[in-house]
């Protein structure tokens, strides 16, 4: 089991950092600068931070090894 939790660990990162980012930005900035939004765009933004998140994260998760792959060759 520790293995299948350390192995997806990147996916919980990226799943917590789109959920931050779509609070900040639906819901925080809007606040600061006076803008309402609708429902529809409050549902479509929510696949988009979605993917955004998980995509940040593998991005992440992938870099350093490729960077260090290059270093040992």
């Amino acid at each position: 089991m520790e293995y299948f939790s350390k192995n997806k660990r990147w996916l919980k990162f990226g799943l917590a950092w789109g959920l931050l980012m779509y609070l900040i930005n639906m819901f925080i900035f809007p606040l600061i600068n006076s803008k309402e939004y609708g429902i529809t765009e409050y549902l479509v933004s929510v696949p988009i931070w979605i993917i955004a998140g998980t995509g940040f994260s593998y991005f992440l998760k992938i870099y350093p090894d490729k960077k260090r792959k290059k270093q040992e060759a």
